[in-house]
């Protein structure tokens, strides 16, 4: 017990440290992780001696992971973009999974090896994509939502295929009776999964949602008690915590349940990756050809597939692009199939060690990829626009404008809309730019010019005629979007007008001497506003029930009209 404390101690520490080191020099902590396990595993310092215990963790970190998918899995979200995510996933997944298997026979492996390596390349990982668009807040982007449909249709194809191997086990042929009973134990259990959450979750929850503390244990406990339900049917145990976590997903308390369990979550994926570092090996010998070929065919052709999907679906070549790139790694879901895979002895644990080396290269290249996925756009916007066709779905400017003297908005969610209406109010010529669809949508609706992208993006630029504008707002507080308003704006019209947000003080000063006009704090407006609230309240100008009532009232008009 003392050596598993002490192993776990010296990997918190080491991979502090190193996490430390990587946010230092900019660089995503995920490859901290790996690295902490590389440095630490057989290879190295050999500290992490104990495969069963690093096993256990990634096991608890995947569990945790489906857990809140399932909890976070909301389709209404995805309404405007399920075609595009189900035809792309299904479609990619076929494509792909030919691919990738004729590639592997043509690499002279056995064919049962190569049906498993092809569904093991074509998954793409959730849990990285959903990280680094959080980070990048482009969740609710166009290409972050077809990229998030898309995963959860690979997350319920990867899970069907969990069903139909665990049909497999303590099998020594093939028949039709084992896949029956493993379908029928699934219907079950979904069955079991659905009368709960409709009938009896919301009862006990709803009585135990005021204690914070069994709110969180009782939702852990649930996920172990589908899981363990799940392990005695026959099924996996990760197919178990999906379906827990989708039980609880429409529950009115899941936003609180998913706060308090994703940091055990993200405590038990470090782990996970740690353990995934440990694998590492570089005594490659006659593997390296196919862990090269299988790392370009996931972080290359994949994307091109996808591209070339939405391409053909009228979508433009920069959303496209970036939904391509997204899903250029392998998935945490992979290793669980081969892992199956191994127990029922289809597959060796060369073929195990060939993937997760593919999946720590790919993992590693596309967080990259994803990180700077608008300087690569820009690099490629030309070459790219094969995949543009000439009728797109993605208007520019569904509402014409006449451009001159006019003023660019960036970004129309709650700042941004307020300051619509005011331009609205004085009978200014404007222009919306933002990349959430909903906002667009209902811009259009209200005939007011609008573009959907990103200001990043160069046709954008082209698109908003910024040397022709009296002045560009940006309400999205990001330094580095920012920076870039700024320096395009000045270089195309020196008298432009620039007003930038920021939430924190010291951007403001960098962006300040950029060049900005005028810099705009979210935060001290908000305090200031608050303070002549109390100052009416105190001086009895003003009557706190009747300011809440009008304020409830201006939030409902502003949802309606914004999608807010």
């Amino acid at each position: 017990m003392e050596v598993y404390f002490l192993e776990l101690g010296i990997v918190l520490i080491v991979v502090s440290l190193v996490g430390i080191f990587f946010r230092s020099i900019r660089q995503p902590l995920i490859l901290a992780y790996i690295f902490t396990g590389l440095i630490l595993g057989p290879l190295f310092f050999k500290v992490i001696g104990n495969h069963e215990l690093a096993r256990t963790f990634s096991t608890m970190g995947i569990t945790f992971l489906l857990f809140l998918v399932g909890l976070e899995l909301d389709i209404r979200k995805l309404k405007e973009v399920r075609r595009a995510s189900l035809i792309v996933s299904l479609s990619h997944f076929a494509i792909a999974g030919i691919l990738g298997f004729v590639i592997s026979i043509l690499l002279n492996f056995p064919i049962i090896p190569s049906f498993y390596i092809s569904l093991a390349l074509v998954l793409s990982s959730t849990v990285i994509v959903v990280k680094l668009l959080s980070e990048k807040h482009d969740l609710n982007s166009l290409y972050g939502k077809i990229s998030i449909g898309f995963l959860v249709i690979q997350d319920i194809l990867a899970i069907v295929a969990l069903i139909f191997l665990d049909a497999l086990k303590n099998q020594t042929t093939i028949t039709a009776l084992p896949f029956l009973v493993i379908f029928i134990k699934a219907v079950v259990l979904i069955s079991i999964t659905f009368l709960v959450s409709t009938f009896i979750l919301p009862r006990v929850f709803r009585y135990i949602a005021k204690h914070h503390e069994l709110l969180f244990i009782l939702s852990i406990s649930w996920c172990f008690l589908f899981s363990i339900l799940s392990y005695y049917l026959g099924l996996s145990i990760e197919i178990g915590a999906f379906l827990a976590g989708l039980s609880l997903a429409y529950l009115p308390y899941s936003f609180e349940i998913v706060a308090r369990v994703r940091s055990l979550r993200d405590f038990f994926l470090i782990m996970f990756f740690v353990a995934l570092g440990t694998q590492i090996s570089f005594n490659l010998d006659h593997n390296l050809l196919p862990i090269i070929i299988f790392s370009i065919f996931v972080l290359l052709v994949q994307p091109i597939i996808v591209m070339a999907i939405l391409g053909y679906l009228g979508y433009r070549k920069r959303t496209s692009f970036l939904a391509g790139i997204s899903i250029a790694q392998v998935s945490e879901f992979s290793l669980v199939l081969l892992g199956t895979g191994l127990v029922l002895g289809h597959i060796g644990p060369e073929i195990v060690s060939i993937i997760t080396i593919v999946g720590v290269i790919t993992i590693t290249i596309s967080t990259y990829f994803i990180t700077f996925a608008d300087k690569l756009y820009n690099l490629l916007r030309k070459p790219l626009s094969i995949f543009e066709r000439k009728e797109i779905i993605e208007n520019y400017t569904p509402v014409e404008l006449k451009i001159g003297d006019h003023i660019v908005l960036v970004g129309c969610h709650l700042m941004g809309s307020q300051i619509a209406e005011t331009l609205s109010s004085l009978k200014k010529k404007f222009l919306v730019v933002d990349f959430d669809p909903d906002v667009i949508c209902n811009l259009n609706n209200r005939k007011i010019p609008c573009i959907y992208g990103d200001i990043e993006d160069l046709d954008v630029i082209e698109k908003v005629e910024l040397s022709k504008a009296s002045m560009v707002i940006s309400t999205v507080p990001n330094l580095r979007d920012n920076l870039l308003v700024i320096h395009r704006a000045k270089k195309l019209n020196p008298k432009i007008k620039v007003i930038v947000a920021t939430d924190e003080v010291k951007e403001a000063f960098d962006l300040y001497k950029a060049g900005a006009d005028y810099v705009i704090l979210p935060y001290i407006l908000g305090g200031e506003h608050s303070s002549l609230i109390i100052q009416k309240i105190e001086k009895g100008e003003g009557h706190l029930k009747s300011l809440r009532e009008s304020h409830i009232k201006d939030l409902k008009r502003r949802v309606t009209l914004y999608s807010l």
